[in-house]
C-alpha cells in the first residue's frame, strides 16, 4: 500500500498530492498517530488515499515531473510535466549563438 496525503482539491476528480508514504502500514516506519500508535487503513483513508501502486511517470525528453495528482473517486494517478531549466552553460551558449546571428544579420544588411 502507498499513502497519498496532504491533498489539495483542484476539482471533484482531481487532487494535488503533496505527500507520499511508500510504507504507511510498516510496523517500524509506518504512519503513526499523535500517541505513537500505527495508524489503521481506516484512519489513513480518513486523511488521504491508499493505493496499491503508482504508475511510472514518462516525461518527454527535457522535462521532469512537476506535480502528481490523484482522482479521489477512481484512485488513478496522473502527472504534470515541466521543462527542465537550462544550466548556466546552456544559457550562455544560447546567448552566444543569438549574438552571432545578430552580428551576421547586421553585416549582411550593410549596417556593420
Amino acid at each position: 500500500m502507498i499513502f497519498l496525503g496532504n491533498l489539495t482539491i483542484i476539482n471533484p476528480n482531481k487532487s494535488l498530492v503533496n505527500f507520499i508514504h511508500y510504507m504507511p502500514l510498516d510496523t517500524d516506519h509506518g504512519m503513526k498517530d499523535t500517541n505513537g500508535n500505527l495508524m489503521t487503513q481506516d484512519e489513513l483513508n480518513a486523511i488521504g488515499i491508499l493505493i496499491d501502486s503508482i504508475p511510472q511517470p514518462a516525461p518527454p525528453n527535457g522535462y521532469y515531473v512537476s506535480a502528481t495528482y490523484v482522482d479521489p473517486t477512481t484512485k488513478d494517478v496522473s502527472f504534470d510535466y515541466a521543462q527542465t531549466p537550462k544550466t548556466p552553460e546552456q544559457q550562455l551558449a544560447d546567448l552566444q549563438a543569438q549574438n552571432a546571428q545578430m552580428l551576421l544579420a547586421l553585416v549582411q544588411g550593410g549596417l556593420m
